[in-house]
């Protein structure tokens, strides 16, 4: 376990060389999943966030993933189990993204257009070794697989985070595990580079997953770490 102090040079360094590690790792995964009642989910405004009713969870939003749209001209931004269906350009992204997640039991709370989506896990998978650890004070732990402890237990303002990179999709996932509220959920970012054989024009404009330009990815990857930290803080 290497710490990695606040220093941001530092920082980007060992962000990507686990990122050149986690290319070297990535592979495919189950794809059983099903969704969350729809009933028990509500978007509210001022400010904007995501509320699940039965148990309280609060998902703050960045106001940059509301605009653009990027679900291929179908208005369709919040995707949860009554609108999910092949209407829109996005399906197949997200479809596909569920797919790579390594976890036995995936139940989606919702997902948001084509940039992130978070899952209600049944366990913090403790024996996938995460990439590195972060937490809401803004340290990170860079997590060595050969000496990850899979009796380690994640705490409630911590969080561990794993990259899975795709080069033949121009796609990297960054999957944050948290525990809100006594449970665990993944939070999933999804970074989809341009691509020819896309149906739509994608966010990221650099292909996020070669190391030259890593850098940029890194930038992007700092911004969820902020996210993140802002939903384990909204629901203390």
């Amino acid at each position: 376990m290497k710490y990695v102090d606040s220093n941001k040079h530092n920082m980007m360094k060992n962000s990507i060389v686990i990122m050149l590690a986690a290319l070297l790792l990535s592979g495919c995964a189950n794809s059983n999943f099903d969704f969350t009642d729809s009933s028990e989910l509500s978007i509210q405004e001022n400010p904007y966030e995501i509320i699940n009713s039965k148990t309280n969870i609060k998902y703050p939003l960045r106001e940059d993933l509301l605009s653009p749209n990027y679900t291929g001209g179908y208005k369709l931004n919040f995707i949860n189990q009554s609108n999910y269906n092949h209407q829109y350009a996005a399906c197949d992204l997200i479809k596909a993204s569920i797919n790579q997640l390594p976890f036995k039991n995936k139940r989606v709370e919702f997902v948001f257009a084509d940039k992130f989506m978070v899952l209600r896990l049944d366990k913090d998978n403790h024996e996938w070794a995460p990439n590195y650890s972060l937490n809401i004070k803004g340290d990170c732990v860079v997590e060595l697989p050969g000496e990850w402890n899979s009796n380690r237990k994640l705490q409630n303002e911590d969080f561990w985070r794993n990259l899975i990179i795709s080069p033949s999709k121009k796609r990297v996932l960054c999957v944050d595990r948290v525990m809100l509220k006594g449970n665990y959920y993944a939070i999933v970012y999804i970074i989809q580079s341009d691509k020819k054989s896309y149906p739509f024009p994608a966010l990221y404009h650099w292909d996020a997953t070669q190391p030259e330009l890593l850098p940029n990815t890194w930038i992007t990857l700092e911004g969820f770490a902020d996210m993140t930290r802002k939903i384990i803080v909204a629901n203390r």
